[in-house]
C-alpha cells in the first residue's frame, strides 16, 4: 500500500506522445468489473521535450488474491513513430515526528 510514482519516457522514434491519464485499476476473481482504484489526470509530453511526465496513484490496500494494472491514455503527436519505457516504482513515505 501506499503512492507509487509512473514515469513515462521517450527513448526514440521521430514524435513524442501526449500523455493524458494514468489509473490503477483492482480486479478479482469475484468482481465481475474492474474497479479503478486511483487516478492521475493531467496533460503531460514525453518526447524531445518532456513535460510533466510523472503520474503519481495511490493504493490504500493491497489485497492478496488481487490483480493489479495501470491504463495509461496516451496520444501521438503528430504521428505514432515513438517508443519508449513506463517505470513504476514506490513513492518514499514522510514519517512525521519520527526521532
Amino acid at each position: 500500500p501506499g503512492s507509487y510514482a509512473i514515469t513515462v519516457t521517450y527513448q526514440r522514434g521521430n514524435k513524442a506522445i501526449q500523455i493524458n491519464k494514468a489509473e490503477l485499476f483492482e480486479k478479482t476473481e469475484m468482481a465481475v468489473d474492474d474497479v479503478r482504484i486511483s487516478v492521475d489526470e493531467h496533460v503531460g509530453e514525453s518526447g524531445v521535450v518532456t513535460k510533466d511526465n510523472i503520474y503519481t496513484v495511490e493504493a490504500d490496500t493491497l489485497r492478496e488474491a488481487a490483480q493489479y494494472f495501470l491504463r495509461l491514455s496516451v496520444t501521438g503527436k503528430g504521428g505514432n513513430d515513438s517508443s519508449g519505457v513506463i517505470v513504476l516504482h514506490p513513492q518514499k513515505r514522510h514519517v512525521t515526528g519520527a526521532e
